[in-house]
């Protein structure tokens, strides 16, 4: 990667730091150039990881699109090199280069068909959960019957 680019743009990031939080204002996207990064966030607390992103993707696109706060946790699994992006120049290269649009909306594409498959995943879970736990209530109920039965003979 250029070196003037890094000078100019370039941030470094030690394994454990965070690029960004939940909740911070999304001003800029961020190239990673080298190292590993994790996207999470909590739910019922846990961590739950999101993705994971390595050299050559990029992180962060969302809030600069959207105008919204950060969604998740950009958490670094090593050092890391990232070229931070602003919505100024991001925006000015959408409009010099349309064609990078398709490209986008195609990783769009993509991370919503992963997330589509991971829900698909977790609702499978639940309802297998929730048979498991309708069977044990209806063996229950079997068992008090028949203790029941028992006491009162």
């Amino acid at each position: 990667m250029n070196s003037n680019l890094h000078k100019k743009i370039g941030r470094k990031f030690k394994r454990g730091e965070y690029i960004f939080q939940i909740g911070d204002a999304g001003s800029a996207m961020f190239l990673i150039t080298e190292g590993k990064v994790s996207i999470k966030r909590k739910s019922g607390g846990k961590e739950v990881v999101l993705s994971e992103a390595g050299a050559g993707e990029i992180i962060g696109e969302m809030s600069i699109i959207d105008n919204r706060p950060r969604s998740a946790d950009a958490h670094c699994l090593a050092d890391t090199s990232v070229l931070e992006i602003s919505s100024y120049v991001f925006n000015k290269y959408i409009q010099e280069n349309p064609g990078i649009v398709m490209k986008i909306l195609n990783k769009f594409s993509v991370r919503l068909r992963e997330m589509n498959a991971k829900l698909l995943e977790a609702n499978n879970t639940i309802e297998k959960l929730r048979a498991q736990l309708d069977e044990s209530a209806s063996n229950s109920e079997a068992i008090e019957s028949e203790l029941e039965k028992s006491e009162s003979s």
